[in-house]
């Protein structure tokens, strides 16, 4: 009997014990724009918060920062079931409702807040017959980064050197899971001035 009880106390450990191991912290880590494409393997697969200006045109929904070089790019997808509010090449533009995107099997969640609503609304607030963007938008996003094909990765199968992501695989991707924080600008010049 107390071979029996000390066996499936030990058992019990071995299940518990490795659990408590990989509970993680939820807290994104805060990354500066210009230090993510620095690194991108860094923080490949991981939950981070970045600040950027936003893009949004024909097959662009990205995030940019003017101080550094941001080639290749980052493109932006929403978790949960928003669609990407622009014509896209991945196909993004017609979720179910109530599904959850998956990217490569792991399903991403949206926090569906009033700052979420806002950046919907001004990044997709036009003017004019030729469908100029409004505002200047810098928002502050919290979700995973997905790096994809490092250069070395791409030469060694043999394909371009994009991460691929994005139009025509150009870019890193960033799925948005919370919008933290948004600021607006109008444009005053046009759509151009970055």
């Amino acid at each position: 009997m107390k071979f029996s009880a000390l066996y499936v106390l030990c058992l019990l450990g071995t299940l518990v014990l490795p659990s408590l191991g990989r509970a993680q912290s939820t807290a994104p880590v805060v990354v500066r724009f210009c230090d993510l494409l620095k690194d991108p393997k860094a923080y490949d697969g991981k939950q981070i918060q970045i600040r950027g200006k936003i893009s949004l045109d024909m097959e662009d929904f990205t995030i940019f920062d003017t101080s550094c070089n941001t080639w290749p790019g980052v493109c932006l997808m929403f978790g949960g079931d928003v669609s990407t509010p622009t014509k896209s090449t991945v196909n993004d533009n017609d979720r179910r409702p109530g599904q959850n995107i998956k990217v490569n099997d792991i399903e991403y969640e949206l926090v569906k807040d009033a700052n979420k609503k806002e950046f919907l609304m001004v990044i997709t607030a036009w003017r004019g017959k030729k469908q100029k963007p409004l505002y200047r938008v810098t928002a502050t996003l919290i979700g995973t980064f997905l790096a994809g094909r490092s250069k070395e990765e791409s030469k060694a199968k043999g394909m371009p050197n994009f991460p691929g992501y994005g139009h025509m695989g150009c870019c890193h991707l960033f799925i948005i899971q919370r919008v933290s924080a948004v600021d607006t600008k109008p444009f005053e010049h046009g759509p151009d001035e970055r």
